[in-house]
C-alpha cells in the first residue's frame, strides 16, 4: 500500500506537467489567419494651428483630425512557442489587404474666414510585426497581447493637392484565441496603432504640416494551425 501511495505522489505531478504541457501543444506551432471587423485611421495635425501657406489656405490654419473607416481584411501568418505550461510566447506579421474608406470634411480657418477641404485614405497595404505573448485560460483558450511596428500609406487631400507619404509607428492590442479542432481556432482583438508625426507638404507648397497617423481595430477572424 505505502509503494502504491508512493507511486502516486510521484507519478501524479508528471500527469499534471504533461497535461498542461499538451494543452499548450494546442497553440505551438505555425499558423496563418484572416481577421475583419471595424477599422478606423485618425489623421490629423500634431500640433494645433500649424498649417504654414504661402498660397490660399492661410499660414496659422488649424487642421482638426478626420476620421478614415472601412472594413478591413487582414492576412497574417505567426509562430508561437510554449515558454512553460502557462505561457507562450509568438510572432505575427499582418497586413490589411483592404484599403480604408476615404472620408473628409471642411475645417475652419484659424481666423474664421474660410473653411478647408481636408480628406484622408489610408491605402492597401499597411501592415504590422509584433511579438505576441500568451497566457493559457483554459484547455482551449489562450488570452494574448501584442505590441510591434506598424507602417501604412496614406493619401491626404487638402485645399485640392495631394501628398502621399508612409506612416509608422507602435501598434500594441490585446485578444482572446478558442481553439476548436486540432488545427483550427478562432480570435477576438482589439488592436490600437499610434503613428510618429512626420511633415507633409503639397506638391506645389501650398500646404505644409505635422501629420499623425492613429488607428484602431475591433476585430473578429479565424485562423488555420499546422
Amino acid at each position: 500500500m505505502k509503494n502504491t501511495f508512493k507511486f502516486i505522489f510521484v507519478i501524479m505531478p508528471i500527469l499534471t506537467v504533461s497535461n498542461a504541457f499538451a494543452q499548450m501543444s494546442n497553440f505551438e506551432g505555425l499558423s496563418v489567419f484572416a481577421s475583419t471587423g471595424s477599422n478606423t485611421w485618425k489623421v490629423g495635425s500634431a500640433n494645433p494651428a500649424d498649417v504654414a501657406s504661402s498660397g490660399a489656405v492661410q499660414a496659422g490654419s488649424t487642421v482638426d483630425s478626420v476620421d478614415s473607416a472601412g472594413a478591413p481584411l487582414f492576412l497574417g501568418v505567426e509562430y508561437t512557442y510554449p515558454v512553460n505550461e502557462k505561457f507562450t510566447l509568438g510572432v505575427s506579421v499582418e497586413g490589411n489587404v483592404l484599403g480604408s474608406g476615404s472620408v473628409g470634411g471642411s475645417r475652419r480657418l484659424a481666423d474664421g474666414t474660410a473653411d478647408l477641404d481636408f480628406t484622408a485614405q489610408v491605402k492597401t497595404g499597411a501592415y504590422q510585426i509584433s511579438v505576441v505573448p500568451g497566457m493559457l485560460v483554459g484547455p482551449h483558450s489562450l488570452l494574448y497581447g501584442k505590441v510591434g511596428y506598424y507602417s501604412a500609406s496614406t493619401d491626404l487631400i487638402i485645399a485640392g493637392e495631394t501628398s502621399s507619404y508612409t506612416s509608422s509607428g507602435m501598434g500594441y492590442g490585446l485578444g482572446l484565441k478558442q481553439i476548436l479542432t486540432k488545427n483550427f481556432f478562432v480570435f477576438g482583438e482589439i488592436d490600437t496603432r499610434v503613428g510618429i508625426a512626420k511633415n507633409q507638404t503639397s506638391p506645389d507648397k501650398l500646404w505644409s504640416f505635422d501629420a499623425k497617423l492613429d488607428g484602431t481595430s475591433i476585430l473578429i477572424g479565424a485562423g488555420y494551425k499546422f
